[in-house]
């Protein structure tokens, strides 16, 4: 391979030296030499197509081939040798390559004293570059047991882990990695970071949360080649756990982009590269609505009246997830007072000492059920109602959470879903209804709507009272002429 290497990595090259068109006689003494530079060393040389003698240089820079001589009949001289990266490479490193250089004379020997031999003839040649790799970094998001949501929707209060992997190729360069997050959306719980074997980093690894997220300075990290390990690459893992906070920008719906960037060394002086990584959360959250109603007439009512009223609880349209640990509280008026309540199978149940509120709760309500009826109170109506009672009607409120528990959490990180009051219809009392009419007169010789002047007349006056309390008065206005 010639692209993407690290240290130890293996290039094999291969050098050819032939005669060319324009060559008319014999070389003799040639020399044939490759050259390779500060980030690669000579591993091995081949022996070549022609008896030869291979030589490595002590710095493992150099190799060469001599022979002699080369006649204008043989064939091309083709040798093979080896490099392998350097430990020093970065991911910046200039192209690499190896140069060739072939070197040869036009007699075999300078016998005689004097006798000049002349400029040798000279050739050269590079090879194509091999280029180094750069680290690569994978963002992603996992659920954590108490997670309630399948990836990438999140509930409000849920908690999960973002975790970031880079993959270090052995080479060394520069490590900075920062997360980045919306404002008042995320809040960060705990960081792990874990280097696995060879990484060695000069940095603290210290984690420092700034406005924007979190900025992880790892220093200059280094994946050596060790001949004994056959991994080629190693990596840097940074695990963090994070709870979605309920705020104004944590709505129903709301999409929220963790985005991960890591920066690295690019090149001395320090030329920095990033590649960045987005992992696009959405929130979800219960919505719930509750209604309090009954069947039975709520008009024309009296003390003592028993009226019966079925809570239920819904997801609204919006509704996106399960609800838990959901409370139902209602309360009755001045009036009123709670017989008795109960609950449908799996709600517990409770009425209030003073005989004025009911509490429910459900553990769950899955989002994709229908209405769901709580259950039922039965009110009784005072003897001391009057007609045109105000605030005879039951109220109630109803709160939850998005997640079934919240240990482990700041108290501001987990607070409770609340939905506003919610009241029955209400009840109306039946008024006084009174009836007036002439029970008897002193003459009947005449009908009963005609009287004469001096006659008797007797009238009688009816009130139907309900059972309330009230204060009645009861007057009678008679015409003029009438005593």
């Amino acid at each position: 391979p010639t692209t993407l290497l690290s240290a130890g990595d293996i290039v094999t090259y291969r050098v050819a030296v032939a005669h060319s068109s324009a060559s008319s006689a014999a070389a003799y003494n040639v020399t044939v030499a490759v050259h390779v530079g500060a980030y690669q060393a000579v591993v091995s040389l081949g022996n070549g197509s022609m008896i030869s003698t291979p030589l490595t240089s002590s710095d493992a820079k150099t190799g060469i081939w001599t022979f002699s001589p080369y006649l204008l009949t043989s064939g091309p001289f083709v040798a093979d040798f080896v490099a392998i990266v350097t430990n020093n490479v970065y991911p910046g490193t200039p192209d690499i390559i190896a140069t060739a250089t072939a070197t040869w004379t036009s007699v075999p020997a300078c016998w005689s004293p004097g006798f000049l031999c002349g400029q040798p003839g000279v050739a050269t040649a590079a090879s194509s570059a091999v280029s180094i790799a750069a680290p690569t970094m994978l963002l992603t998001v996992l659920n954590t047991p108490t997670s309630v949501t399948s990836l990438p929707s999140i509930a409000i209060h849920e908690v999960a882990e973002l975790l970031v992997t880079v993959l270090l190729p052995r080479l060394t360069t520069g490590v900075v990695m920062d997360i980045a997050v919306s404002p008042n959306t995320i809040a960060f719980l705990d960081t792990q970071i874990h280097l696995s074997q060879p990484i060695n980093c000069t940095g603290t690894a210290s984690v420092v949360q700034v406005a924007t997220g979190l900025h992880i300075d790892m220093g200059n990290c280094t994946n050596w080649f060790i001949a004994s390990t056959a991994s080629v690459s190693a990596t840097i893992n940074l695990s963090v756990t994070f709870v979605v906070i309920d705020s104004g920008s944590t709505a129903n719906g709301v999409s929220i982009p963790v985005i991960a960037t890591l920066a690295y060394n690019d090149g001395s002086p320090a030329v920095w590269a990033t590649r960045s990584s987005t992992y696009p959360l959405t929130v979800v959250e219960a919505e719930l609505a509750m209604a309090i109603a009954t069947l039975a007439a709520t008009s024309n009512q009296s003390g003592g009246a028993l009226i019966t009223y079925d809570v239920t609880v819904t997801h609204t349209s919006q509704s996106r997830a399960n609800a838990y640990n959901i409370t139902i509280v209602t309360f009755v008026g001045q009036f009123e007072s709670v017989v008795s309540a109960s609950a449908t199978s799996g709600v517990h149940v409770r009425v209030g000492t003073d005989s004025k509120t009911v509490l429910w709760t459900v553990s769950v309500l899955d989002v994709s059920t229908a209405a769901f009826v709580v259950g039922s109170l039965t009110v009784l109506l005072s003897n001391t109602v009057y007609p045109a009672t105000a605030g005879l009607y039951v109220s109630g409120n109803i709160s939850y959470w998005s997640v079934p528990s919240c240990i482990g959490l700041r108290p501001d990180w987990c607070g409770r879903e609340a939905v506003a009051l919610s009241q029955s219809s209400g009840v109306s009392i039946s008024e006084p209804i009174g009836s007036f009419y002439v029970s008897g007169k002193s003459n009947t010789k005449v009908g009963a709507s005609t009287i004469v002047i001096g006659e008797s007349v007797n009238y009688t006056l009816v009130v139907t009272i309900p059972h309330v309390t009230m204060k009645l008065q009861a007057s009678v206005s008679l015409p003029p002429g009438m005593l």
